[in-house]
Order: C-alpha cells, then structure tokens, then sequence
C-alpha cells in the first residue's frame, strides 16, 4: 500500500502495521539521506475521505527515554498519491507522551543505532490532516527545476509501470509487481548517477 524510496537505495514497501490504521517502518543510516519519497503503490487506494499522514520518529541518545520523538512531515491522498519530504538533521529534545504512535510500543533494539529513523504513516480524516503544519525545513524546495525533475521523475515511472500492469480475472483494478517498481529505479538511479541532466532532454 505504501512505498519509501531513499536516494540512492532499493525501494522499501516493508511497513509493519502496529494499528488498524497506523503502520512503521524503519529507515537504517538516514543520516546519509537527504530526502525522501513517499507514494502509494496502487495496491489498494486509500479509503474515500482519508489521508496518509507521514511521520518520522528520531530516537533519543541516553538518557532520554527510548521512545521515539515524533514529528509530522507530510501526507498523502489519492489524488496527491506521492511526495518528496526532506529530513531534518536536528533531532528533537522533547518528545509527545501523547502521541498515538507511542502507545504501540513498536520500538525495538535497532533504536539502540542512533542513525536509524522510524518512519510512521496512520491514515486519517483528510479534515484532520489539512489542519496539522509540518515543521520548517521539511517540505522539499519548490524551484522550478525540483518541480521539473519530481514531474520527468513520475512521468518515468508511471509510463515504466504502465507496460507491466495487469488485471487478476473478477478484479476491477490493475495491479503492478513490486519487480517492476524495483527495476524502474534502478535503471533510474543508474542514470542519474552517469548523467544527472539526462531528465532534461
């Protein structure tokens, strides 16, 4: 249902739902990231009035409490099914006991590596959603060349994805294979790494 991609590394699709509605996953070495994208895979659409809101969980050297601090970055809808978020490179002091994530208890020992984030996603009303601000810094910039790039970026991959589409017998949607998604950036990523303007021809 969900999907992250970090620069320069495979897909994630590798959530673990802690909730009916709240679902984590675990990001190693993000200090070494500078963005992230977050979409949709189609698999199955959001419910009708929702939102997916994005969190990231820093965790707390010694000797804060283990649990993640938690801050709202982002979301995502069917009709805005992926985004481009940056990270802050500050981790938060003081944390929410309040916060819905924390009830869950999801932490585990790769806390204990202070690199790691945690990344949270719980759906939402979309009214509840439109009202909460993300923190300064996180929302990636809005040049004309981002907008150009993230727009060359999706068509690619829409258009890669497309050709591998398939619709089960009794479905009424069509379904792409997390292969094809996986091939598609890596072809990508090998691209842009030999030639970082190709996306402007």
């Amino acid at each position: 249902m969900f999907a992250v991609i970090a620069c320069g590394r495979l897909v994630q699709t590798d959530f673990q739902q802690v909730d009916a509605n709240k679902f984590t996953l675990t990001i190693p070495a993000a200090d070494k990231v500078n963005h992230l994208v977050f979409f949709l895979t189609g698999q199955c659409p959001l419910p009708d009035g929702a939102a997916a809101a994005v969190y990231l969980g820093w965790p707390q050297p010694p000797p804060s409490p283990p649990e993640p601090v938690w801050s709202f970055i982002g979301h995502l809808t069917n009709e805005k099914p992926s985004a481009i978020f940056k990270i802050a490179r500050t981790r938060p002091q003081d944390h929410d006991p309040n916060h819905p994530f924390l009830a869950n208890h999801f932490a585990t020992g790769s806390w204990t590596d202070l690199t790691c984030v945690q990344v949270g996603i719980s759906i939402e009303p979309v009214q509840t959603v439109a009202g909460m601000t993300p923190p300064a810094g996180t929302q990636a910039d809005s040049t004309p060349t981002m907008v150009a790039f993230s727009q060359r970026m999706l068509e690619s991959l829409v258009n890669y994805l497309s050709s591998f589409a398939t619709t089960p017998p009794g479905a009424t949607e069509s379904y792409v294979p997390m292969s094809a998604v996986t091939r598609w950036y890596e072809t990508f990523e090998r691209r842009l790494r030999q030639f970082p303007d190709f996306w402007k021809t």
